[in-house]
C-alpha cells in the first residue's frame, strides 16, 4: 500500500477521504495557533530587564499556576 492508497470500506463505514483529511488538518492547525497564542499571553508580561531578584521571584510565585498552564499548552502543540 502506498501513501495514496484507495480508501477501504469496512462494515459499511467508509474511510476518510481527502476533503475530510484536509478539514481536520486545517482545524488542527487553527487550534494549535489559538492555543499557542493563548499560552504565550496567559502568564502576563514578565518582570522588566532591570528587575531585582526579589521581583522576579515574586512574579513567579504569584503567576506560577499560569506559567505551568502556559507551558502545558505549549507542550501540547509540540508533542508528536
Amino acid at each position: 500500500m502506498g501513501m495514496f492508497a484507495a480508501p477501504i470500506e469496512r462494515r459499511g463505514v467508509s474511510a476518510m477521504n481527502r476533503s475530510t483529511t484536509f478539514i481536520i488538518s486545517a482545524a488542527a492547525g487553527i487550534a494549535f495557533g489559538v492555543l499557542f497564542l493563548f499560552a504565550a499571553f496567559l502568564p502576563g508580561p514578565p518582570p522588566g530587564f532591570g528587575a531585582t531578584g526579589d521581583g522576579v521571584v515574586a512574579f513567579y510565585q504569584g503567576h506560577g499556576g499560569a506559567q505551568a498552564w502556559a507551558n502545558f499548552l505549549k507542550a501540547l502543540g509540540w508533542s508528536r
